[in-house]
């Protein structure tokens, strides 16, 4: 599985619009719709359990988001448990998200390998949840 990133403009640019929307959202309430997010996720993929039919990508992303909000290290192997992935193509989805330049490995779990966000790949997030309407 690749993952593709489609950009507004130049590299670690964001569309003004989404920048601010991000700006307006303190942490709890990013977590909070993050959240919200990844549970609908986690509901659509007991339904439609087909490959073609999740968001793979977009459900380590919501992780790594909420993991950053709480300020706390995922370990690569607790990212692919809890999205229900197998290991090896979580272990290889995690490295296409590296690759992207969306996540990277932090090194806050001695001997394991913890992964977080890159800037980039929060400010990204930061505008896809920001954009969605309240749900809570």
């Amino acid at each position: 599985m690749t993952v593709s990133v489609c950009l507004a403009g130049k590299t670690g640019q964001m569309p003004r619009q989404a920048e601010a929307a991000a700006a307006d959202l303190s942490i709890s309430e990013l977590q909070a719709k993050a959240e919200v997010l990844h549970g609908l996720g986690r509901l659509r993929m007991r339904h439609l359990v087909a490959r073609v039919m999740a968001d793979d990508a977009m459900n380590v992303m919501l992780t790594l988001t909420i993991s950053e909000c709480q300020d706390i290290a995922a370990g690569e192997q607790s990212i692919i448990l809890a999205n229900n992935l197998a290991p090896l193509a979580g272990a290889a989805l995690v490295d296409d998200l590296v690759q992207a330049g969306l996540a990277t490995a932090t090194g806050k779990m001695p001997g394991r390998r913890s992964v977080g966000l890159t800037p980039l790949g929060s400010a990204r997030m930061r505008a896809y949840i920001s954009g969605f309407p309240d749900m809570m």
